[in-house]
């Protein structure tokens, strides 16, 4: 079993399912990832700039104040280690911290995106296109709704998305790309606004970056599974007989 934490993104290794093993924890600093408020300021769905710098926080939704009219969504990428040989990945997590929600009548579910070309389309860079880039798909994942309370942390099973990007990855750099926005949020002239705020890796509360935890275990053997179907069997055996036994009891 192995344990990989990424400052502000944490991959983990976590137990084995047939063995016993002492965990390893490497700590990889700087943060190998990113995460970027991509926005839409003439609101025709596309990406007019991007938000690249140390911001603490992600935005998804209508921002209007009086310097800024736009609809913002969040993008995510994680910078993946190899999957030490022999293991496979059996879970990975996507965790955000919600900062806030302000709802003014019109905000609608913050949804999860996956890019379902990272290695080939979008790689390693970041671009405002990626605002309605056509490799992200929805998920069906809600990150977070209108009901939401501010200081949630939210936790969501991503797990076929992640082992997709191992398999179709192209190189030697493997990439995951999440993005988050909210369909159907309208701009209202108001001075309020539709929108969620999640914490992002610049954060300065450590705790509530942006993670992504991938568990893996050891590949079995062929022996293994003969082990464990003998197991079963053996299991499935004991198990008739004392049902049996106490059915002809309560017979008798």
């Amino acid at each position: 079993m192995k344990t990989y934490r990424l400052a502000g993104l944490v991959l983990l290794a976590g137990c084995g399912l047939f063995i016993s093993a002492k965990a390893d924890t490497l700590n990889i600093n700087p943060p190998s990832a990113g995460d970027f408020t991509a926005f839409d300021t003439d609101f025709d769905g596309n990406g007019n700039s991007i938000d690249a710098t140390s911001a603490t926080t992600l935005t998804v939704g209508e921002l209007d104040n009086a310097s800024n009219n736009r609809l913002d969504r969040t993008l995510l990428r994680f910078n993946m280690p190899a999957i030490p040989e022999g293991q496979q990945i059996v879970s990975a997590t996507l965790t955000l911290y919600v900062i806030s929600v302000v709802n003014s009548g019109s905000l609608t579910n913050a949804e999860l995106y996956w890019s379902n070309d990272a290695s080939t389309t979008l790689k390693g860079s970041y671009s405002s296109s990626y605002y309605q880039n056509g490799t992200f798909t929805d998920t069906g994942l809600a990150v977070a709704t209108p009901a939401t309370a501010a200081g949630t942390t939210v936790s969501l099973d991503v797990t076929s998305f992640v082992q997709s990007d191992y398999i179709n990855a192209t190189g030697s750099t493997i990439y995951t790309w999440f993005r988050i926005q909210a369909d159907g949020t309208t701009y209202i002239e108001d001075n309020q606004s539709n929108r969620y705020t999640f914490a992002s890796v610049d954060n300065g509360t450590s705790g509530f970056h942006p993670e992504l935890t991938i568990v893996t275990a050891p590949i079995p053997e062929p022996a293994t599974y003969g082990l464990i179907l003998l197991s079963g069997i053996i299991g499935l055996t004991a198990w008739k007989r004392r049902s049996f036994t106490q059915e002809k009891g309560t017979a008798g």
